[in-house]
């Protein structure tokens, strides 16, 4: 199952997986990315297996997935520290 949707600023789409280690899935894991390759592209989209994160990114990604938490939704609270990290080079 992709695990992001992401709509350029030229309005192009990408569908990614995002699989926790290169093998994730096996077999049944690949010739599901080839249809879900397939579809995207029926409809103008760019599809993508990502390769998993090195562990130092995967822990800054832990840390700032944090701030998704309720308490973090007051006003005035940090919420919006991860706001710089939307622009990405996709």
């Amino acid at each position: 199952m992709p695990q992001l949707f992401a709509r350029r600023a030229d309005g192009t789409a990408l569908l990614a997986d995002c699989p926790g280690r290169p093998d994730a899935g096996g077999e049944r894991a690949r010739k599901g990315a080839e249809a879900v390759a397939q579809a995207c592209a029926d409809i103008g989209w760019t599809y993508r297996r990502l390769p998993p994160l090195d562990g130092v990114l995967a822990a800054h990604l832990k840390w700032l997935a944090g701030y998704r938490h309720p308490r973090n939704t007051a006003a005035g609270s940090r919420a919006g520290g991860a706001a710089g990290f939307v622009e990405c080079a996709w």
